[in-house]
């Protein structure tokens, strides 16, 4: 499981490394943030924000 989650994290921070201009940890830090987020949101009905590339912040609510 542990690598498994590791594995998750380092595919999904080369994508978004590739598409935005962040610094390596920062993309790190925020793909963690996303898949904690995607695990809460398949236990549970969550709300959240979060910000596009061109600096809009907005807010959204995620269940399955």
């Amino acid at each position: 499981m542990k690598n498994n989650f590791r594995h998750c994290v380092m595919s999904l921070a080369h994508r978004i490394s590739s598409l935005a201009q962040m610094n390596w940890s920062i993309v790190l830090k925020k793909t963690c943030l996303i898949l904690k987020l995607v695990a809460k949101i398949c236990k549970d009905v969550v709300s959240f924000q979060y910000q596009k590339i061109d600096g809009y912040i907005g807010t959204s609510q995620g269940d399955l």
